[in-house]
Parts: structure tokens; sequence; C-alpha cells
């Protein structure tokens, strides 16, 4: 009966947590389909992720109240001296408020903390893998939906669909090196292509953390060392003679009416290209400079770098664009090098995680985090690195509950 009661309940929970992806993309879908931005769809969609999150809250509660509290109080603590520092300034709150505040209580804790609380990871990780199909043919839905292409005719660069693709991507790769089932490397090439195809460079850089990780740091295999020593050479000799190979290739599928915008800058020489990031990230490090020791306040940056990109409006958007530099702008620089290396160090222990489901979660959100150390930010409003970071911490603060629970089986 334990036993039975504590999978039932493990289930609850890790619905809840693969459900805020699923109804995240849904939303994105039907609105692209239906080509109808009603604020409505979010709030129902809202709802929903609420109400599967109030159903286990009370056995979330029973099994994980201490980090509960303390991930609470963190945030608290964090951003009652952010709204501070940004009163001080004269600089309105309100969209860290609603950017940074909302988002953390919200999403970032709950789910964190939910996925923390699963007592069975392989029931986490198989009900991940399921909501992974879901969510990889919503987004198909929506890239070859007729709405989504009727302003150029043709399927074109789509960001949301390939930051959303990646996890499906890293998870049906994983599952056919543990299984190895031929029908998850056909989906893993086929959602690799696509990434490449209609999604953005950053996407493509998570799967090739993943990859050299799970390839070279993880296994043991000398046979697939030396396959993907051979793909490299093969990529390597494929970007030496990659001019007319990519123009050829490209001219074919502007013919079919698909418009790659890696392709296409691949093509060009400017794959490496910054699309601006650099302007911001000179205005961060002058932020620093100007307040090394307290920094600006976690979330405390959007007007500062609106001004000086000469917006009169403050723009949610203006961020550092790289998640080291935002924690050094955020909370000066002793206060950025501890908070980074609270992202960095797992990095380097994943491997030392002797659960293979655990570890497979872990090393999965962690690959689609390393995009934030370069292009991106958002370490602590992104749902995929809250998991990452509770999955990984469940080792030392969850052994009691671990214990027990192995204990019934």
């Amino acid at each position: 009966m334990i036993i039975n009661r504590e999978i039932y309940w493990d289930k609850r929970i890790s619905f809840y947590v693969v459900f805020y992806f699923i109804a995240s993309v849904a939303n994105a879908t039907i609105k692209t389909v239906l080509n109808i931005y009603s604020s409505y769809i979010s709030m129902i969609f809202g709802a929903l992720i609420v109400l599967t999150m109030l159903i286990s809250i009370n056995e979330v509660w029973r099994r994980s109240s201490k980090i509960l509290v303390r991930s609470l109080l963190i945030f608290l603590v964090l951003y009652i001296i952010s709204f501070l520092l940004v009163t001080l300034r004269g600089e309105s709150f309100n969209v860290t408020l609603r950017h940074n505040v909302l988002l953390t209580y919200a999403w970032w804790i709950p789910i964190g903390l939910y996925a923390y609380s699963v007592k069975n990871i392989e029931i986490l990780y198989k009900t991940y893998l399921k909501g992974s199909l879901l969510i990889s043919v919503l987004l198909f839905v929506m890239l070859f939906s007729p709405s989504a292409n009727s302003y150029t005719g043709n399927l074109s660069y789509n960001m949301f669909f390939g930051f959303n693709l990646v996890v499906p991507c890293m998870m049906h790769l994983n599952e056919f090196l543990r299984i190895k089932k031929k029908a998850y490397i056909i989906l893993f090439l086929i959602e690799l292509l696509a990434i490449i195809f209609f999604g953005n460079r950053g996407a493509l850089i998570p799967i090739l953390f993943f990859v050299v990780y799970r390839v070279f740091y993880s296994s043991k295999r000398t046979k697939i060392k030396i396959f993907v020593i051979c793909c490299s050479i093969s990529i390597a000799l494929f970007i030496i003679f990659q001019g007319k190979i990519i123009q050829g290739f490209n001219n074919i599928l502007v013919s079919y009416g698909i418009q790659s915008r890696t392709l296409t800058m691949f093509m060009l020489g400017n794959i490496t290209d910054d699309s601006g990031r650099s302007l911001i990230w000179e205005i961060s490090r002058d932020m620093v400079a100007q307040k090394p020791f307290l920094g600006w306040g976690l979330g405390g940056e959007y007007s500062h770098i609106s001004k000086a990109l000469g917006s009169s409006i403050v723009n949610p958007a203006a961020t550092p664009h790289n998640g080291i530099v935002q924690n050094f702008v955020n909370f000066g620089i002793l206060g950025g090098i501890l908070s980074s290396l609270l992202f960095i160090i797992p990095l380097f222990r994943i491997n030392k995680i002797k659960d293979d489901y655990r570890k497979s979660l872990v090393l999965i959100f962690a690959s689609f985090m390393i995009v934030s150390f370069v292009s991106s930010d958002g370490f602590f409003i992104k749902p995929e690195i809250a998991l990452f970071i509770y999955l990984y911490l469940r080792k030392d603060l969850h052994v009691n509950i671990e214990h027990k629970y192995l204990a019934c089986n």
C-alpha cells in the first residue's frame, strides 16, 4: 500500500512538471494555427497549469517543505534587495515584477521543487519522454501551419520552434543511446534537421554539448567514440568545402519554399555574428564597473540598458544576453562569481550521479542551460534551468526521502 501510494503521487507530481511544457507549446500552437493572439487563451492554459499543481501540492509540501521554504526565502531576500536598489535609483520596478519575480515564483520554483519531490526519478523521466513526443508534434503542427507562414508564403526562421524542440530532441537521442531503439534516432535526426533549417543557431549549442558530454565523458564504448570522431572529421571537411555545397543545398530548399536562416548565415560567412549582442555586452561591462559591489539587483538592469540602447521605454528584452554577465550585473563581482559557480560546478559532477535516469535528466537540462552561458540569460526564470538545479541538488538534500523510498521497495 505504501509503495502504491508513493508511485501514485510520483506520477501526479511528474505530470505537473511535464504538463507545464506541453501547455506552453500548446498555447503558442493554438494561437498560431487559429491566428488568434488572445490573452484569454494564455489565461486558460495558465489556470490549467496551476490546477495540476494544486492537485499534488499537499504531497509536495509533505515531502519537500524545507527546500520550499528555503527557496522562497532566498528569492524573497534577493528581490527585496533588488526592489530597494531599483527604487533608490528612481526607476520603476514593474518590469522586474512581471518578468522576474512573477516567473520565479509562479514557475521556476514550483517546477524545480516538484521535480525535486519525485521519489522515483524513473517515473519523471518516462513521463517527460512521453510528453516530449507530444511537444514535438505540436511544434511541427505550428511550424507547418499556413498561418505561421502567411507573411512570406515560405517556411522560415522560428526561434520559439528551435528552443522548444531542443529538450525533446535531446530526450530522444538519449533514449536511443539508452535502449538502442531505431525509432528514436530517426526522430532525433528529423528534429535536428528541423532545428537547422527552421530554428536558431543557439538551439544547436545544447545539442552539441549533450553529444560531446554523453559520448566522450560518459560513454566507455570505443566504437561510439571512433564513430563520433569520424563524423567530426567529416564535418570539418564539409566546413572547408562548405561554400558551394551549402549554396547548392540552400538553393534546393528555397525552390521548395524553405528559407533556413542558419544555412543562409553560414553561406554568407556570418554564422558567428553576435546579432548586436557585443553592444549589449559592452553596456553590461560598464554597468559592472559602475556598481562592482552590490550590483544592480536581480532583474534590475532593464531601465539602464534600455536607455543605453536609446529607448525611452523600459524594454523587457533589454538584458545582458549572457547568463554569467547578467549575474555580475545583478549581484556585483563577488555575488556574480558565487551565483555563477552555482551553475558551473554541477557541470563537472554530473557523471558522479549514480541513478541513470536522474543523470540523464540533469545532463539534458544542463545542456539546455549552456546556451545561457553564450548568447542568452535568465538563469532564475527559465524552468528548464530550475529542473537542472533542483534535480542535481536532490542528491545531497533529498537523501532521507530517497532512503525511505528505497527501503519500501
